[in-house]
């Protein structure tokens, strides 16, 4: 369920603008996380306790270089404790409920029926490996200070043929070499 779900919810019980019911909701919420974050425990009762706990420092280790040891810092986290109502709701589902619920993340494994003549099941064939020739190629990983690719000047896009200009109306072919003003232009060297 969203913020949007629940002022849906509440507007249609309450019959209050959706407008109305949004600005309660988003004060309410504002309200709890200004406590909070004030350090200020906030109960609700029979829902639940919002509070602030500290984690004490200790040494952690990065997954990419394991024999590295990390410190972490203590920090301040919000916890939430439910209430006896809350708690009392969640124990009446049934565990099949939350069983259908987890098969449905989990992802069906394909069974196998059982040969007729009664004996054990055949198992699966074997996956083919690779030869032990072959080894794994290392895989570069990118690096932040990498550079950037160069700019390639290209020439612009030629414009495509247009039947409607007539050919007097054209611009003049370009010239290799325009002269400074006030001189001539030079001809063009010849080959021969």
């Amino acid at each position: 369920m969203t913020k949007r779900d629940l002022v849906v919810r509440i507007s249609e019980k309450t019959g209050l603008v959706q407008q109305q019911v949004f600005e309660i909701v988003q004060l309410t919420l504002d309200s709890i996380a200004s406590e909070v974050a004030h350090g200020r425990t906030v109960e609700l009762r029979n829902f639940g306790v919002f509070e602030v706990k500290i984690r004490k420092a200790r040494i952690g280790r990065n997954p990419n270089q394991p024999k590295r040891d990390v410190p972490i810092p203590s920090r301040a986290v919000v916890k939430f404790k439910p209430g006896k109502e809350m708690r009392e709701a969640v124990l009446k589902l049934t565990p099949l409920a939350s069983l259908a619920a987890a098969a449905k993340a989990a992802p069906a494994k394909k069974v196998l029926p059982a040969p007729k003549d009664g004996s054990a099941p055949k198992s699966r064939p074997a996956e083919k490996k690779l030869p032990a020739t072959a080894k794994p190629v290392p895989v570069k990983k990118a690096t932040a200070t990498a550079k950037p690719a160069p700019m390639v000047n290209l020439p612009p896009p030629a414009a495509p043929p247009s039947a409607t200009v007539p050919a007097s109306a054209a611009a003049p072919p370009p010239t290799a070499h325009l002269a400074p003003e006030g001189t001539a232009p030079s001809a063009p060297a010849s080959g021969t």
